[in-house]
């Protein structure tokens, strides 16, 4: 039981390591979706959007950590009822899922940061003045 913990702990640290590479991905999206929107498209602030972007970097992390626990307690469960998962596997599936959630996430965010930061460089500067 104490190595469960240890292990569900240990995958938690790279679980917020991920976290945070996911909001900082977010954050810049958010950023720029700010300006390019105001500016550019010269539409009105509207702080209901960002409250509902406040509440999904939250839904996301809690449910990201629980995803974590869930993946990590999966294999002591297994072997609790008596099918054994070998060790490198667990850890192979564990380390799959935490990285593959943050991976898919935040290449998702950089992208679209990506793309509108490539917009407001490419509209003129007497449009944004």
């Amino acid at each position: 039981m104490n190595d469960l913990v240890q292990v569900v702990i240990s995958n938690l640290k790279d679980v917020g390591i991920g976290v945070v590479l996911f909001i900082m991905a977010y954050v810049s999206n958010m950023a720029l979706s700010l300006y390019y929107n105001i500016k550019v498209l010269n539409e009105t602030f509207d702080k209901t959007k960002l409250i509902n972007s406040v509440l999904k970097v939250v839904a996301f992390a809690v449910g990201t950590a629980l995803l974590c626990i869930c993946v990590t307690t999966i294999p002591a469960f297994a072997s609790h009822v008596g099918f054994e998962i070998p060790a490198e596997y667990s850890t192979v599936f564990q380390d799959l899922a935490i990285l593959s959630v943050f991976i898919i996430s935040a290449c998702k965010y950089l992208l679209e940061s990506y793309q509108k930061f490539s917009a407001i460089l490419k509209t003129s500067k007497a449009s944004v003045e």
